[in-house]
């Protein structure tokens, strides 16, 4: 069964939502879950910045400032 790019993308983006999005910035797997589905996001052509927002580690460095 195949599945084409859009349907993939948005699976990925669903899963980074369900996964990710939530946790705290403190969360001990936060950074390596949110690192992992913006490379499937990649992967499927999407841009990870664009459908998810900045990544952990520029969410990290914003609290810092």
């Amino acid at each position: 069964m195949r599945f084409d790019r859009e349907t993939e993308l948005a699976w990925a983006v669903g899963r980074w939502e369900a996964e990710v999005k939530n946790r705290p910035l403190v969360n001990v797997h936060r950074r390596s879950l949110d690192t992992t589905w913006r490379q499937v996001i990649r992967r499927f052509g999407g841009d990870p910045v664009l459908l998810c927002g900045p990544d952990h580690s520029t969410l990290l460095e914003d609290c810092k400032v």
